[in-house]
């Protein structure tokens, strides 16, 4: 899904990204490794050993907010916001943009009292 997310976005530049991204909330670390595909195919998403990662590339946030971010029920600029939290966002500016694209403003249905 993360990688049809990326080949989705408008940017080409993207859709051309390929690096690590990792994601950090108080459960652990994932390290995803985006490579191969082209601009006409996904790109192939695999997890690696999070020691691979970098501050640079790294997502910190709460675990209730990386669930959000999936669903699209909060956007990265609006979670980057929080005020009180520990959300840390990529300091690498294309990591942070290809981050922006995997985690897409959707319409989610949820139950009233769901306060995802």
């Amino acid at each position: 899904e993360i990688g049809r997310r990326l080949w989705a976005s408008p940017s080409a530049e993207v859709r051309a990204w390929r690096g690590v991204a990792a994601f950090s909330t108080g459960l652990g670390t994932v390290c995803l490794c985006i490579s191969e595909g082209s601009l006409d195919a996904a790109p192939s998403v695999n997890i690696i050993d999070p020691s691979a990662s970098s501050p640079a590339c790294t997502l910190v946030v709460p675990q209730h907010r990386l669930t959000q971010l999936l669903f699209g029920t909060l956007t990265l600029d609006l979670v980057a916001l929080d005020e009180g939290s520990s959300v840390v966002v990529p300091t690498n500016p294309q990591v942070s943009s290809a981050m922006s694209a995997m985690f897409p403003p959707g319409t989610p249905w949820r139950w009233d009292m769901d306060f995802m």
